[in-house]
């Protein structure tokens, strides 16, 4: 049976996210080594560090568990931030816990420092679990998408580009009925890709594939003929340009026309 686990108290400044196969008996019960011999593994099956682009440290509260899809859920816990990953260690998304001790922040805002314990924000999460669509809990449960958990500004130039390649703004309308624009903003020109995914990390459109120049651009996203089933739900818009990465979720009403 494979484990996987999460670490870094007292390692400085990273953590890792690790799997191991114990060695275990016929039975499944683990097996006990000779005398002055280490209990194995020798080596992990799979291990998650993170980059300089995409740090992951936390001493504490975090967690990680495997998902259906193969991929990795993964709480770092005194930073209130979420990814998954795949097993290549690509991220399919992240997101960072927007509600600290005086309430809701808005998408951009600096999360406040806890005071007690240094390197660690206000915004902490113990754990997160994913639960199937099919989940018995759901059952009879309206689950009618609603307004997002964080605030977030309504004008793309309202976004702090000073040190950002590219900004992905809010697309419009959202909820999206058959169609909604993405717009994005590059302070330089580039490559960019604008890819949507759904929640089980699987590649719904590609939106946008090429060179743009420098300023705003708008990309159609068409739920109707997208690559994959676009059926009312959440749904994740991710632009790459570059080393930076900017993801936004999009709504998708269950009518099949916009929220007004």
């Amino acid at each position: 049976m494979n484990v996987a686990r999460f670490n870094g108290l007292g390692r400085g400044n990273y953590s890792t996210v690790d799997e191991f196969s114990p060695a275990v008996d016929a039975a499944g019960n683990y097996t006990t080594p000779a005398a002055g011999v280490a209990y194995g593994p020798a080596t992990y099956s799979w291990s998650y560090q993170g980059n300089a682009v995409n740090p992951l440290h936390s001493e504490n509260i975090s967690g990680a568990h495997r998902l259906p899809n193969g991929n990795t859920l993964l709480c770092s816990g005194t930073v209130g931030l979420f990814l998954e990953v795949t097993t290549a260690g690509d991220i399919v998304w992240k997101y960072i816990c927007p509600v600290e001790k005086s309430g809701i922040l808005t998408q951009g805002d600096t999360l406040p420092n806890d005071p007690a314990r240094l390197g660690e924000k206000l915004n902490s999460v113990f754990r997160i679990t994913r639960y199937p669509p099919d989940y018995a809990g759901f059952t009879g449960r309206d689950l009618t998408p609603g307004d997002f958990v964080e605030k977030y500004r309504t004008d793309v130039s309202a976004v702090p580009q000073s040190d950002a390649v590219a900004v992905l703004g809010p697309n419009r309308p959202n909820p999206l009925g058959s169609v909604t624009d993405i717009p994005f903003t590059l302070a330089r020109a580039g490559y960019v890709q604008l890819t949507v995914y759904d929640l089980l990390g699987r590649r719904v459109a590609s939106v946008f594939d090429g060179w743009a120049e420098a300023g705003t651009h708008f990309a159609r996203f068409d739920a109707q003929h997208a690559d994959g089933a676009a059926a009312p739900g959440a749904y994740i818009a991710v632009l790459r340009c570059g080393e930076h990465i900017g993801r936004r979720v999009m709504l998708r009403g269950s009518s099949g026309s916009a929220a007004r």
